[in-house]
């Protein structure tokens, strides 16, 4: 784990994104070096976005919003979807 935690940071300080998930060990590590080294960090989520899973990592969570983003794999067809209603709003 040290091992993640210093390569992200290493990374993230250099101007990389660090991309993961925000489960248990070594994806919260890597979050947890990039936000350190105030670099941009990017969680992809496998529930909805409302929630955070696990729960002990709300902390991290919360940080990566700040430092980059919460990514949902479904996300990209919801704002499609919006896209399109609000088309039909404007014209």
């Amino acid at each position: 784990m040290h091992y993640a935690y210093k390569l992200s940071n290493e990374l993230a300080s250099y101007g990389f994104q660090i991309i993961s998930g925000l489960a248990r060990g070594i994806d919260v590590i890597a979050h947890k070096g990039a936000i350190d080294s105030n670099g941009r960090t990017y969680g992809i989520l496998g529930c909805g976005v409302d929630r955070c899973y696990p729960n002990e990592n709300i902390d991290t969570f919360m940080k990566t919003i700040e430092n980059g983003g919460i990514m949902w794999k479904k996300l990209k067809y919801i704002l499609l979807k919006r896209l399109i209603h609000v088309f039909y709003i404007i014209y």
